[in-house]
């Protein structure tokens, strides 16, 4: 499953799908912005059975947030 994640999270932001690592941040990534944000939980939620409450996205600052929340 995190490799899933990553590769899509990968995929949005235009980065080699082994280069970001579980620990990446908001701030390590340029391309990741607040529409690569609701880009991801899209994506995810389309390739996972969850459902990422609009109040916990704000929460969500490193790969491994992303992780835990469809987990």
């Amino acid at each position: 499953m995190e490799e899933r994640v990553r590769a899509i999270i990968a995929g949005i932001l235009g980065v080699d799908a082994h280069a970001p690592a579980l620990s990446a941040d908001i701030t390590s990534i340029e391309s990741w912005d607040s529409l690569a944000q609701i880009r991801i939980i899209a994506e995810l939620e389309d390739a996972f059975p969850c459902s990422i409450p609009i109040e916990r996205i704000r929460l969500l600052k490193k790969i491994e947030d992303f992780v835990n929340a469809i987990g």
